[in-house]
């Protein structure tokens, strides 16, 4: 064995015992079976301020076509500071679509329940999806997988990803 692979069985396990140390505390936690633990999103067991960094980080590129279009500075200073630099120079860099509905006045806590619902989106399986639900946002509406094309939540989640799971000082920067 090599120390990559090592290090690859260290973090599932390291996973695995995060994600059950959190289901012991759920409800459903019963309905939850073996394969379910290495399906939990590590997401789920963040603490409450890192698990709203990550909705609004999902809601922000779920939308960012609207986000491009915006011409209010005062939003556009808010979400630089709510997402951190890069991840904002990176969500603005592509061109925005033609015609793209404008932003909600309620635009922050907006993004985070769209987050929200993309998070959850990510969870595969049915089951696990609607336990964690109820478990982290239980009045936000129930989300189901026909309600997003395959694969974009997914898409969506690790495009926030990548300025979520770095450490602070070594997050990408963007391209320009």
């Amino acid at each position: 064995m090599n120390a990559e692979h090592l290090t690859d069985c260290a973090s599932r396990r390291a996973h695995r015992t995060a994600a059950a140390r959190w289901l012991a505390g759920q409800a459903f936690r019963k309905a939850v079976e073996w394969h379910d633990l290495a399906a939990l999103p590590a997401w789920v067991c963040a603490d409450a301020a890192r698990l709203d960094a990550w909705a609004l980080h999902a809601g922000a590129w779920l939308h960012a076509d609207r986000l491009r279009r915006c011409i209010d500075g005062r939003t556009l200073e808010a979400l630089c500071v709510d997402l951190g630099a890069p991840a904002f120079a990176a969500l603005l860099a592509d061109d925005p679509a033609a015609e793209v509905p404008a932003l909600p006045a309620s635009w922050p806590a907006w993004l985070r329940d769209e987050g929200r619902a993309c998070l959850l989106a990510s969870i595969a399986s049915g089951r696990l999806r609607a336990g964690v639900q109820l478990a982290l946002w239980p009045g936000l509406s129930p989300v189901t997988p026909g309600t997003w094309p395959a694969g974009t939540a997914a898409a969506i989640v690790a495009q926030a990803a990548v300025f979520l799971t770095a450490p602070v000082g070594a997050r990408p920067e963007a391209r320009p």
